[in-house]
């Protein structure tokens, strides 16, 4: 009896598999032929899952993002709201230490392709990850002003805020080269200092 291929975790596992060589060499270095070679499978089955690279770029961050919603789970249980929104952008708390600095390299390479190239697949995903970020977002502003933790404010307009401001800390720290753990610590840093505008003053 032939062996029946789960096709959606035979895509993924395929993406996978390559997510070591993009963070080690960079996307526009990667060639679909090495990307066979290290999924162990000839080029021609590449093309079965995948109309491009591009596409298997995406992929990865289809399951990274998954990871991420999956492990942002556990910051309910952080004790304000402040927290909870500075959390989901901290990404030391989802990842082993040793695969923080490649996966945030993987990250950053990715959003260079989208600043350099414009890539069309990557700019709708990229706007597609923003806009999950902002319902995170806003729900956490909504719940920290109704249990009394951030001021009156309008949540959406704020929560808009701070997308921007993160798209603007990554831009700047391309144009400053500076590295992937640096940006990430930049961005806490832009979240944290935005969050204490609208923080009720302790009495």
């Amino acid at each position: 009896m032939a062996r029946v291929i789960d096709k959606k975790q035979k895509k993924r596992d395929i993406a996978l598999s390559a997510l070591p060589v993009f963070v080690e060499e960079g996307f526009s270095s990667v060639s679909v032929e090495r990307i066979a070679k290290t999924a162990g499978v000839g080029k021609g089955t590449i093309y079965l899952y995948f109309e491009s690279k591009d596409e298997v770029v995406l992929e990865i961050w289809s399951s990274l993002r998954e990871q991420h919603f999956e492990h942002a789970t556990q910051l309910k249980d952080l004790p304000t709201y402040s927290e909870k929104i500075i959390g989901f952008f901290d990404f030391g708390l989802f990842i082993e230490e040793e695969e923080h600095s490649k996966l945030l390299k993987l990250f950053f390479e990715y959003l260079g392709s989208i600043l350099l190239t414009h890539n069309e697949k990557f700019i709708e995903y990229f706007k597609v990850i923003c806009d999950e970020d902002f319902k995170y977002i806003h729900a956490y502003i909504e719940e920290g002003i109704a249990q009394g933790e951030f001021k009156k404010i309008d949540a959406e307009t704020f929560a808009y805020t701070i997308i921007h401001a993160l798209k603007g800390t990554i831009v700047h720290a391309k144009g400053m080269g500076y590295d992937a753990i640096q940006t990430n610590s930049n961005i806490i840093k832009v979240i944290s200092n935005l969050l204490t505008l609208i923080k009720k003053d302790e009495k």
